[in-house]
This record gives structure tokens, sequence and C-alpha cells, in this order.
């Protein structure tokens, strides 16, 4: 079992999953649940240490899969048509220009410190940013938007 694992099993119940709990709730459940788990990343060792980085590759990887699959729901239905492609595009220049940016500072930091306390860092800064979300007006909402809706103009007195 690895990471892709987790991701298919992830596709595979994100639908029913927002259906039970809700879009937004469900995000920040799963977020809230499933990065503390990339903790277990760094304490992989030979041997008996091996399940932890499967077990914790899992369950980041359905965490994952399910936030792509209710974000790139959201990005559907919110977004005018017309606006979807560059919505899209965007979104995934900012997420995939992280990529390379990650990868050098964690080859930095792993050169500096160590490759083992360069994952603790790495993974520390990763397990608590559900926060993010926690502490954004979306905890108190059961469901993403469905559509844009201005806000309406203030009536002139």
């Amino acid at each position: 079992m690895d990471r892709r694992d987790g991701g298919i099993v992830g596709a595979l119940i994100a639908t029913r999953f927002t259906r039970r709990f809700g879009t937004a709730r469900g995000l920040l459940f799963l977020q809230a649940v499933t990065t503390p788990f990339a903790l277990l990343l760094p304490m992989t060792t030979a041997g008996p240490g091996l399940p932890l980085f499967a077990v914790g590759g899992f369950l980041v990887g359905l965490g994952i899969s399910v936030t792509n699959v209710v974000v790139g729901s959201f990005r559907q239905a919110y977004c005018p048509p017309r606006m979807l492609g560059r919505v899209v595009a965007t979104a995934m220049v900012i997420n995939h220009s992280t990529i390379p940016l990650g990868a050098l500072l964690g080859g930095l930091l792993g050169d500096a410190v160590g490759y083992r306390p360069a994952m603790w860092i790495m993974t520390g800064l990763v397990a608590p940013s559900w926060l993010i979300l926690a502490m954004s007006p979306m905890r108190r909402e059961r469901e993403l938007p469905r559509a844009y809706e201005p806000e309406p103009a203030a009536a002139e007195s």
C-alpha cells in the first residue's frame, strides 16, 4: 500500500463522504484528520518501522485526493464557464510551482540539518495546515457555495 492507494480510495469515497457531511464540513474534517498523519513519515525506520510510512502515505494521499475532488467540483460549480479554464490554469500554476520550491527547500534543509530532521520540519509544517481552513469562515458552513452570488447593493438612504 502506498500514497496512490490512498488517492484511489479517496476518489472513491469523496462523493459519498461529502453528501453525508457536506462539502465544507467534509473538507475541513478530512484535512484535520489526515494531515497530521504526515508526521508518521519521518518516523519510518527499516523493518518494523516501514508500516508507519505506508499508513502515513496512505492517509495523506486519501486526504489529498478527497480535497482535489471537492475543490475541483467547487470550482466547476462556482466559476462561470467562460472563466473556468483561466481559474483552473491559474490554480494549477500556483499549486505546481510550489513543487520545485519545496524540493529546493527540502534539499537545502536536508543538507543543513540532515534528512530526518528536515523531514520533521517539513511534515511539522504540513500537519497543522488544516488550521488555515479551521480559522476561516468556512468552519461555520456545511456546504461550499454552489454558485457565485454578488452581494446585494446597499440600499441608498
